[in-house]
């Protein structure tokens, strides 16, 4: 039984209508013959009146006269008597077409065809000329080379994703297939909410490779779940196949791939011995590196300019030997959806990596491998070099295992440069936890490593400190850093350690500290540096509330540009947006969050996006827009979470508190507020954390319970840092009016009340967004109309196909002769008349808007950013909603359509 492959099968179909010679290619025990059986099968079953397909297993021909005995006796005759085989390949090209006047014959499989992919190579040609109606199906490692050959490379199955649970198992295919077989093995066996997540790690170990998987699950009769995922762990080949009828060379993985090694040349295997090294991704240039090790920069030009011709030499040898190993499906290319022209890249298989690298560990030329190694991900790692590297030569596994090889061969100094250059993409990506254990382990391995480059290492942990929430030791770290650094590392330092001080509430000390950072910086000349001082000093003025905050972001994003940082430029852009957030400009706010959104994703950002739906969520909860501002809160507590940015979630849990609090939830208000309060505090932002407990006093007041919210109040005011943001002490001061409201209506004078405080009320003003909820709040409590409630009823109205729109009572956005954006608009108009609600995915809008055109991924997307952005721009911002599955027209928003 087949389980999966329908994309393949469908493939295989559409390659056989046309080219009519077909090979299925990949390395031993993906599936090949598996897929090629369902073919014939289907053949069988399907065609009416059609000869039945012939299936010609070769698995154990290793010679042309193997070949012409096994396509013999799949015809049920016995083998030619001829001088050579060769010479019995015309006759039987005849005689394998059937009868020219019928043409009965439909399809020819020729199965495991690796061994002998001359010989039959050459009866294909023949085969063609003589019976081109014939279809030839054959599965081989390697294809055969032949006119009008369409190659299809067979995958590995789709696996099982995150904690997987019993219905997980069911949608993916390697865990669909292991509960099959081991179902087989076993008539009791059932997958269970206690073995689902075993069996998930079984085939993401086995990376979907179907006869490992097989293998393994057929034990289960015998071994539990855990049994099998320990001895597959100790071994990967363990495990054997018995059947009969399965020839030798593929009754183990092992076996499988020895029979491929043993037919490579001496180049070859050396060459695919050093790329077992790999645990990622590799292109070419990594490739050819490892193999002729490090170019030697360091010599002289003249001899340098000597061995070039010979370089070059060696680098042609070793692209063909590439080409061959992935010919033979050694290695596999990977697919990407980069730019047309990106460089090719490959990787191995955990199988056929583990398999040859047991033989380069016998190997003499193992402790050459890996100092080229070593090398190559060393070069060009420069320290403060914050931008994140392209993924076509960027891969975080090959580089933590050269830093494991370095420390093991103690070289620290490059153990130290390879894990300072993975900064980057972690500090964007997470996990931080991650990042933060290699850093302390060459920090605790490497003893060799000069001052300067320590306080560098101690500067990356400082900052992955301050982003995970271990506000205490990243004071540490930075302090040590402080110390040790060269004068761009203190100076960072100070910054960093500034902008904590500041989070903490203690403004004058964080300003002293930054403005010292800043007066080293024109000694410096590192427009890269300059741009995080400022961006550090923007945000500590932003908590003091201070004006000077837009000024110092306009120079953080100015020295960016000049250091050509993207994804910095994108962060100040989004920091300007929150600007708007403070200011209660939620159009200009959302418009600026959703152009963010884009830029991440342009630039692989995976943290920022955290703080964007965080802004999001803030502007539609302030325009009385509160499941959207849930929707975006969760998007943002599941980035954080993702990254393990733990201080951002903790600032969410206290959003989603006041969130609960202006829908009117007091008692999930009050649950919430603990568990956020608890979590700002241990992350070291206390000013924050008080704030919360503030909404909890006004939880408990609107439940009843005076006293316990008194003494909320009273903690609150005990938090808050001597010296911190005057908001906060000011909606503190406004959360605690809370009781004087409840007394109010209980006394039945709060009308009275509220005409006496009313006056004061900022919800609408440009006070601060903390203040302006608080007295949202208020409003709430005392019965008044909510201002921003009554705000947030929009109205969309669009003219016929979508050539023109208006939004409220803005003038009308003629869109008649902009025929990409009208379509774009009417795509998403036809989505909200569906399914509103739903997001719209960026692949589905542009196969709707530019239908039938033949465009590059890449490039098709960024047609439709630029075409979104436009209609933002011209003010459909206020109502299109970007999730991470999608863009939707907001559902809360009337829509009015003129036919």
């Amino acid at each position: 039984m087949l389980i999966g492959r329908e994309p393949e099968l469908a493939l295989l179909r559409k390659g056989l209508s046309k080219a009519r010679v077909v090979t299925l290619t990949g390395p031993p025990g993906i599936g090949k013959s598996a897929i090629a059986e369902a073919l014939a099968s289907d053949e069988a079953a399907d065609i009416a009146g059609a000869a039945p397909p012939l299936f010609v297993a070769l698995g154990a021909v290793e010679k042309a006269a193997g070949l012409v005995a096994a396509i013999a006796a799949a015809q049920g005759l016995p083998a030619p008597r001829v001088a050579t085989p060769e010479s019995s390949f015309p006759a039987l090209a005849r005689a394998l077409g059937g009868d020219p006047q019928q043409r009965r014959a439909s399809l020819l499989v020729f199965d495991d065809a690796e061994a002998v992919v001359g010989p039959l190579a050459a009866l294909v040609v023949l085969l063609r000329r003589s019976a081109p109606w014939i279809r030839v199906l054959v599965t081989s490692r390697e294809r055969l080379r032949v006119d009008a050959e369409t190659v299809i490379p067979v995958a590995p199955l789709g696996l099982p994703e995150g904690d997987a649970d019993v219905e997980a198992l069911a949608e993916a295919e390697a865990s669909r297939l292991f509960v099959a077989r081991a179902e087989a093995a076993n008539a009791r066996f059932r997958p269970t909410p206690e073995n689902a997540a075993a069996i998930a790690r079984i085939v993401r170990y086995l990376e979907g490779v179907p006869l490992a998987i097989v293998l393994a699950a057929s034990r289960a009769g015998v071994l539990d779940v855990a049994q099998i995922e320990a001895m597959i762990r100790e071994h990967i080949d363990l495990f054997e196949e018995t059947g009969r009828q399965v020839p030798a060379r593929q009754r183990t993985l092992g076996r499988a791939i020895a029979w491929s090694w043993n037919t490579l040349t001496a180049g070859e295997r050396s060459l695919l011995g050093r790329l077992s090294l790999f645990r990622g991704e590799l292109d070419l240039e990594a490739a050819t590196a490892v193999a002729l090790g490090p170019e030697g920069r360091d010599r002289p030009r003249r001899e340098r300019d000597r061995d070039r011709p010979r370089r070059e030499r060696d680098r042609a040898r070793v692209a063909q030997e590439l080409e061959a190993l992935h010919d033979r499906s050694l290695i596999e290319a990977v697919a990407t959806a980069e730019a047309e022209g990106a460089p090719m890249r490959y990787r191995l298989l955990g199988i056929i990596r583990e398999f040859v690298a047991e033989r380069l560990e016998t190997s003499r030329g193992r402790a050459a491998a890996e100092k080229a190694f070593v090398a190559h991900f060393a070069s060009g790692s420069g320290t403060h070099d914050f931008r994140i590297e392209g993924t076509s030569s960027f891969s975080v596994a090959n580089r933590e295992h050269a830093v494991s090889i370095a420390l093991r061969q103690h070289d620290d100094a490059r153990a130290a440069q390879i894990v300072l250059s993975l900064g980057p993409w972690f500090l964007a990506r997470g996990p931080y936890a991650r990042y933060d254990e290699l850093l302390g382990t060459v920090l605790g391995q490497a003893k060799k490593v000069r001052p300067k480059v320590k306080g560098e290492l101690l500067l990356m942990r400082g900052i992955t400190r301050i982003f995970s929430g271990a506000r205490n030791a990243a004071m540490r770290d930075l302090r040590e850093a402080l110390a040790l650094g060269d004068a761009a590392t203190r100076v960072h330092a100070m910054s960093k350690m500034g902008m904590v001080l500041g989070l903490g509430g203690h403004i004058e000390k964080a300003l002293a500290l930054l403005g010292k950072a800043e007066a080293q910086l024109p000694k410096l000349g590192r427009p890269d540096i300059e741009g995080r001082v400022f961006k550090d000093a923007a945000n500590v003025l932003s908590e003091a509330g201070e004006s000077s905050v837009h000024d110092y972001l306009v120079r953080a994003r100015a020295c960016f540009e000049r250091a050509e940082e993207p994804r910095e430029v994108a962060f100040v852009e989004l920091l300007l947006a929150g600007r708007y957030c403070d200011e209660g400009r939620v159009r200009e706010g959302r418009r600026a969050c959703e152009a963010a959104l884009v830029r991440f994703a342009e630039v692989g950002d995976a943290r920022s996006p955290a703080w964007t739906h965080t802004l999001l969520g803030l502007l539609e909860q302030e325009s009385g827009a509160f499941e959207l501002a849930r929707e975006r809160f969760d998007q943002a507590l599941g980035v954080a979470r993702t990254v393990g940015d733990a201080h951002t979630e903790a600032l969410i849990l206290g959003l989603t508190t006041g969130l609960a609090l202006e829908r009117g939830d007091a008692y999930g208000a009050s649950l919430r507020a603990g568990g956020a309060a608890v979590a700002l505090q241990a992350v070291g932002d206390d000013e924050a954390a008080a704030h919360v407990t503030g909404m909890l006093g006004v939880a408990q007041a609107e439940l009843g319970h005076t006293k316990a919210a008194s003494a909320a109040f009273r903690r609150a005011r005990r938090m808050l840092p001597e010296g911190g943001r005057a908001a906060r002490r000011e909606a503190l001061d406004l959360f605690s009016l809370a009781l004087e409201v409840e007394r109010a209506k209980r006394e039945e004078r709060i009308d009275a009340y509220w005409s006496s405080i009313s006056h004061q009320d900022g919800s609408r003003s440009g006070r601060s967004e903390e203040v302006r909820f608080a007295w949202r709040v208020l409003r709430r409590l005392s019965g008044a109309p909510n201002a921003a409630a009554v705000a947030q009823e929009r109205t969309l109205t669009v003219g016929a196909e979508g050539t023109w729109f208006a939004v409220d009572r803005a003038p009308r956005v003629d869109l008649s002769r902009q025929r990409v954006l009208r379509r774009v608009l009417v795509a998403l108009l036809r989505e909200r008349e569906r399914t509103p609600g739903r997001a719209v995915e960026a692949a589905t809008l542009v196969a709707r808007v530019w239908q039938g055109e033949r465009i590059l991924p890449a490039a098709a997307l960024n047609r439709l950013y630029v075409a979104l952005n436009r209609l933002r721009e011209r003010g459909l911002g206020v109502v299109l909603v970007r999730r991470p599955d999608g863009y939707l027209l907001d559902p809360d928003v009337a829509l009015r359509q003129e036919r």
